[in-house]
């Protein structure tokens, strides 16, 4: 359950009550057979994998039965430092980036998963890379994201908006890569959708209002500014397949926060940092762990 306050226009409250619910209760045996083995892609966050050890479990097999079927498995961080610590996420984290073609991490997300501090945005790739990720996205918030493959590497600002409500903008970025992904966009079209998406969700109150509708997102902000591309090398031939196969190759076959609200136009937080926004306080959402 999910709870959201508005006390001012310049401050929003968020508490998630995960302890006990239908999530922290899931077992391999709820995920239906053929499911996952139909699909495009399969996405996981680092919050499932944290609510129980159950949960964990669910995952891991999930991921199994994606790379066994050739799915592209995609991870989102999406560290939450009020469900576990960063000792207890870090090797589930590093497994997952093992097991995925596609990783989204904000940067500090990435120093967790890589326990260093010092690391900048390329050598956090070039270091995920190392783990198995065959693509990697750094979400930089107000500075855009960075996405690195086999093909080098693409930066892209974030847009600049009039926000109302940044919760949900880093879902929402993942989100408009992960669609245009499954109709076959290019590498730059789903960072820029990402970034669109992103952008939108902060114009408007709530976690999902703002979404583009996908004849819509092109035209609802400016263009996305110039490119501030970098490419090690350029390919020249794409392999067949869709775009979701092409992006997982190199994978074996996944107390309330304080959030200011600017009001004037900004380019913040449109993409998302992999903040720690909405938590509870420990004593209301730990789950007991195995090892914790």
């Amino acid at each position: 359950m999910m709870l959201k306050e508005r006390r001012s226009s310049n401050a929003t409250h968020v508490w998630y009550h995960r302890a006990g619910s239908a999530a922290s209760r899931l077992t391999p045996a709820d995920v239906p057979d053929g499911l996952i083995e139909s699909a495009r892609v399969l996405h996981l966050t680092g919050i499932t994998p944290a609510l129980s050890t159950d949960a964990h479990a669910t995952v891991r097999a999930a991921v199994g039965r994606a790379r066994a079927a050739g799915v592209l498995v995609s991870f989102d961080v999406n560290h939450r430092g009020r469900l576990w610590s960063a000792s207890c996420a870090r090797p589930a984290y590093r497994d997952l980036v093992t097991a995925s073609g596609l990783v989204f991490a904000g940067l500090d997300e990435a120093r967790l998963i890589l326990d260093d501090d010092l690391l900048d945005a390329e050598a956090a790739c070039a270091e995920l890379h190392g783990l198995g990720a065959a693509t990697v996205v750094i979400k930089l918030g107000g500075d855009g994201a960075l996405l690195s493959d086999a093909d080098g590497r693409i930066h892209r600002a974030a847009i600049p908006v009039d926000v109302v409500d940044t919760v949900g903008a880093g879902d929402a970025f993942v989100s408009g890569f992960l669609a245009a992904l499954v109709t076959r966009a290019d590498r730059v079209q789903a960072l820029e959708a990402g970034i669109r998406s992103g952008a939108l969700a902060c114009t408007a109150a709530g976690d999902w209002e703002g979404l583009p509708a996908p004849r819509t997102s092109r035209h609802s902000l400016p263009p996305n500014p110039s490119p501030g591309e970098s490419s090690a090398r350029a390919s020249t031939s794409r392999p067949r397949g869709t775009r979701a196969d092409r992006l997982g190759q190199g994978q074996a076959t996944d107390g309330a926060q304080r959030r200011p609200r600017p009001s004037r136009r900004t380019r913040g937080h449109g993409v998302g940092d992999g903040d720690d926004r909405g938590q509870l306080p420990a004593q209301h959402e730990r789950i007991p762990r195995a090892g914790a």
